[in-house]
């Protein structure tokens, strides 16, 4: 198992986006193409954990420790309130385009977000965040084992006595 991923911002921007490119040859599909199916989406279904997994490293490594329990709970009560909104709006959009015309539209969406994302906002500083993060906590340590290595010395007063 892999124990530091390297440019974990550009793994997930890729992985998000070749997950749903993967959808769309699915979409394109002839009725009844179950080998097509599968075949364009299994990239994605393999991506998908990693993808998952790099973004749980990015906010466990950005987010400072003592807020990580309350970052992470908020974001899986965002994700998870979506859901339904997402279905109530998805009703009226496929009466309006048709439902592969919606899938296909929201795919090509998905695809090219993550670079929209990547280009627009100031996610490519993360990783810099991060490897500073690094630094800062690896300095941290060497401190604390110098000071642990450093033994405290007593020192006692040797009083004289007189015979």
């Amino acid at each position: 198992f892999k124990k530091e991923w390297k440019n974990k911002i550009k793994i997930n921007i890729i992985g998000g986006s070749l997950f749903f490119l993967g959808q769309i040859p699915a979409i394109l599909a002839t009725r009844g193409n179950f080998v097509l199916m599968m075949i364009s989406l299994f990239p994605g279904a393999f991506l998908f954990p990693i993808t998952v997994s790099t973004y749980l490293a990015i906010l466990q490594n950005v987010v400072p420790k003592d807020k990580v329990g309350r970052i992470m709970s908020v974001d899986h009560m965002i994700s998870m309130a979506i859901a339904p909104i997402g279905a109530l709006i998805a009703g009226p959009l496929a009466d309006l385009f048709g439902i592969g015309n919606l899938f296909l539209i929201f795919a090509i969406i998905g695809a090219v977000m993550p670079y929209f994302i990547w280009l627009f906002t100031k996610i490519r500083q993360l990783e810099i965040i991060d490897k500073e993060k690094l630094l800062e906590i690896e300095k941290l340590e060497e401190v604390e084992e110098i000071r642990e290595a450093e033994e405290p010395v007593e020192f006692v007063q040797v009083v004289g006595t007189k015979e």
